[in-house]
């Protein structure tokens, strides 16, 4: 038997795509879903055919298909995710991934295989969750940076979310949303040192770090979030405050996550300090619990001055 013509070889842009809940809607639709599920299959061979690309198999209600061109991909993706055909609204979540596999008779093997399928795994019903890989290759895409997370077997990943639709967060082994991995700035090895052992101490809520503007605080904080990755279930995340109106003067940025056994999350922005050199800790966390926070005040101290405090709240 010969291969398959139309599937490419070399570097080709996979793209899985999973119907969520496809249980919940069987139960639902009962006799009506085959009839659901096969005019789902028919719209999705029709966007493919018009975006050149490639049906490789199906499982299920599950595609994977491939493109020569990642622009055709994303153009798929988008159309794909958009559908909800008839009466019975369908919510497929979409991943797309570029890379090398190896062809093997009419199918593809290799980890950017693996790499696709758990991309699409962890978004939600009607999300195109885009690989670093994909986002390179269309630099004019409308892709929404989600930073780097860890993903099932296949580590860390970096993934861009076509559009900017709000979605619950990606199911990831923890996360964050750093837009890249960061080394440890050069000669503060003296000063990572002392902040790691800080934020992995016992009794430690908030660190702050203060000095003027341009000598590399938020190069620091991100440095050691993304160095604590493993320490916080829930991730480190990076918090831009010169995006909001009302913050504290001249505060730059932070960094947090949650310590295991916490039944707190961190607020959606940092506590505000109205002085860096009496760091507070953020309000919600029972006793016992910890909240890891970094944060960065510009101060007319001209030495770079890492501070840290901590403050046990009182049950």
């Amino acid at each position: 038997m010969s291969a398959r013509a139309d599937l490419p070889d070399g570097t080709v842009t996979m793209v899985f795509t999973d119907i969520v809940g496809s249980t919940v809607l069987l139960r639902d639709l009962g006799d009506r879903y085959a009839g659901v599920l096969a005019a789902h299959r028919q719209r999705v061979r029709a966007i493919v055919e018009r975006h050149d690309g490639s049906e490789v198999g199906t499982q299920g209600d599950a595609f994977f298909l491939v493109f020569r061109r990642a622009s055709d991909a994303i153009g798929a993706a988008g159309e794909i995710a958009a559908e909800s055909p008839g009466d019975e609204p369908i919510e497929v979540r979409i991943g797309v991934h570029t890379g090398d596999p190896t062809r093997h008779d009419d199918d593809y093997v290799g980890m950017d295989v693996h790499v696709a399928a758990r991309i699409a795994a962890a978004g939600s019903g009607g999300q195109v969750l885009v690989s670093r890989q994909t986002r390179e290759l269309i630099p004019h895409e409308a892709l929404r940076d989600l930073g780097v997370h860890r993903l099932k077997d296949v580590g860390e990943i970096h993934l861009f979310q076509l559009g900017d639709h709000g979605f619950p967060p990606v199911r990831s082994i923890g996360g964050s949303n750093l837009a890249s991995p960061h080394e440890a700035p050069l000669g503060r090895d003296g000063e990572m040192a002392e902040l790691r052992a800080l934020v992995t101490g016992d009794g430690v809520r908030l660190i702050t770090l203060t000095g003027p503007g341009g000598i590399g605080k938020t190069t620091v904080a991100r440095a050691l979030a993304s160095g604590l990755g493993d320490r916080f279930p829930d991730g480190t995340w990076f918090v831009d405050l010169l995006r909001h109106r009302q913050r504290p003067a001249g505060a730059g940025g932070g960094a947090r996550g949650r310590q295991p056994g916490s039944r707190c999350r961190p607020p959606a922005e940092p506590h505000r300090i109205a002085d860096p050199r009496q760091p507070r800790t953020g309000p919600g966390c029972r006793a016992g619990h910890r909240r890891m926070g970094v944060g960065m005040s510009r101060t007319g101290d001209r030495r770079y001055q890492p501070r840290a405090a901590a403050r046990q709240r009182r049950a």
